[in-house]
């Protein structure tokens, strides 16, 4: 969800994921692509988040309709 996920999965990962991006990524937005975790934060944090997650689906939809056929098959 933010830079610091993806910097965990990147160490932690073997191998790395070829494709690893942030949910906000593909909305073409300058600045900040990641959500903030609201983990610990009251209730209007999740609201939030679910609401910045919600908003990046169609963009990421449009992302995978452009993918190649053997890239989504692939595993």
């Amino acid at each position: 969800m933010t830079e610091s996920h993806r910097d965990m999965i990147e160490e932690s990962a073997d191998p790395i994921p070829e494709r690893l991006h942030l949910f906000r990524e593909f909305m073409g937005e300058k600045g900040d692509m990641g959500i903030p975790d609201p983990f610990g934060l009251h209730l209007s944090a999740y609201e939030a988040s679910r609401d910045e997650m919600v908003a990046a689906i169609p963009s990421i939809i449009a992302y995978l309709s452009k993918l190649p056929r053997e890239v989504l098959s692939a595993r």
